[in-house]
């Protein structure tokens, strides 16, 4: 569900470049849905290794947080 509202929200951001409210949710969503992947998958491909795995799951959950935090500011009309 977190993938389709990404992309329907990536499409919207496409159309209306200057919404970026719209862009900043796609990136969120995008972010969080590879860190909910993580409770699914059953192997660290495409890594070799568990600590690559790891590692991307970080920096997803690191994307997330900040696009998350620019969404609310961009929501609210904060700078």
């Amino acid at each position: 569900m977190s993938a389709t509202l990404g992309c329907f929200f990536l499409s919207m951001w496409l159309m209306r470049r200057r919404e970026t409210v719209y862009g900043w949710f796609a990136v969120m969503s995008v972010a969080w849905w590879i860190c909910g992947y993580n409770q699914v998958a059953t192997s660290p491909w495409p890594f070799r290794s568990t600590d690559g795995w790891e590692i991307a799951n970080t920096v997803s959950l690191l994307v997330y947080s900040a696009s998350f935090t620019v969404f609310i500011l961009r929501f609210c009309d904060g700078r």
